[in-house]
């Protein structure tokens, strides 16, 4: 048996008072001036060791009671099977080395999930989406674009119908139904860019459609959007951003400010490597397009160092550069071409689940 003095608090009041403690036969004894109360010793949680403040015993019915006797601690640990686990974190909270491992590990663990697990969850979870929701994720954004970046296209109808046919022949040479629509808007912010949204939207900018200087280039742009929607980049790129974005903020305890800069700072290094994966799966793709049609590669690659030219030589100093990064589609372009160098020729399109 093992007693000690400790304060009671029944749960329900402010009031405390003094009482004393006893163990015996698997159960809690409190007792004080005509008071006493028992408890199954299994029924009761200890609060954890933290520096030199005091334990608290927390009972079934809400009372509590503060303990300053550490040997009843020792005991109630026993009593409670948890003296070995709480012990081995008692010794890690109690060492600035241990702590500084432990923060490094939670680190680790995090940005490991955020790299890796987050990118498959979000593949999961794109496929679960149903199209509609992709189609009208699609709209809103391209209203939002409409509102706050893109204005109506200043190319010719007779050049914007001829790209029309050129997009509606890889429709038809791929047998693809999804409602694709292509559109051109006039966008200085973005400047040279293909966007492709989700649900089938292309937009190709006056600044993209004047740079190329083949149907070639625009067909291998084209192709190369094509296989984002394929692929449903976009919808996924939005689940892995927010997720990484969410699951920082709920760790810090900002739940109110995702826009945070320890919320922001994961999804802005993890999204380099989300965007380079997923464009060369749409270069994948466009290469295997440009091939079965007979379509030099290089046409793809003088595009691509068109492009990089062109942002290299300062064209968009004056856009707004959160709206680019977040809409740029080509951020490794050199990546990209050396790639294309290296590809041999693949003998058939692959199509990835819709």
């Amino acid at each position: 048996m093992s007693q000690c003095q400790a304060t009671y608090y029944d749960g329900h009041t402010t009031l405390s008072r003094q009482v004393q403690l006893s163990t015996t036969n698997g159960w809690l004894t409190i007792s004080g001036h005509a008071f006493e109360q028992r408890y199954p010793l299994i029924q009761l949680r200890l609060s954890p060791p933290l520096g030199t403040l005091q334990r608290t015993l927390y009972l079934p019915d809400g009372g509590r009671c503060d303990l300053a006797d550490d040997q009843l601690c020792c005991h109630l640990e026993q009593c409670l099977s948890q003296r070995r686990f709480v012990c081995f974190i008692h010794r890690w909270e109690s060492s600035l080395k241990r702590a500084g491992i432990a923060l490094l590990l939670t680190i680790a663990v995090v940005w490991g999930f955020i790299a890796f697990g987050i990118p498959i969850l979000a593949g999961q979870v794109t496929e679960m989406i149903p199209p509609t929701i992709e189609v009208r994720t699609g709209e809103e954004t391209l209203n939002l674009l409409d509102h706050a970046m893109l204005r109506p296209s200043h190319i010719q109808a007779a050049r914007q119908t001829h790209i029309r046919q050129l997009f509606s022949t890889i429709l038809l040479d791929l047998g693809d139904n999804r409602p694709y629509q292509l559109l051109f808007r006039q966008s200085t912010p973005i400047g040279a860019n293909a966007l492709a949204l989700p649900g089938g939207t292309i937009i190709l900018t006056d600044a993209m459609v004047n740079l190329a200087k083949s149907d070639e280039e625009l067909i291998a742009v084209m192709a190369h959007e094509i296989g984002h929607i394929k692929h449903r980049h976009a919808l996924r790129m939005v689940i892995q951003n927010t997720s990484a974005g969410f699951l920082v903020a709920a760790l810090t305890g900002d739940l109110l400010s995702t826009t945070s800069l320890s919320a922001a700072l994961p999804t802005m290094l993890v999204e380099s490597k989300y965007s380079r994966d997923m464009e060369r799966q749409a270069d994948e793709y466009a290469v295997h397009y440009l091939t079965q049609k007979h379509i030099a590669l290089t046409h793809f690659a003088a595009i691509l160092n068109r492009l990089t030219k062109y942002h290299a030589e300062g064209a968009d100093k004056d856009r707004v550069d959160s709206w680019n990064q977040y809409l740029r589609t080509h951020p490794t372009t050199t990546e990209r071409i050396q790639a294309l160098s290296l590809t041999r020729r693949p003998t058939e399109i692959t199509n990835p689940k819709n």
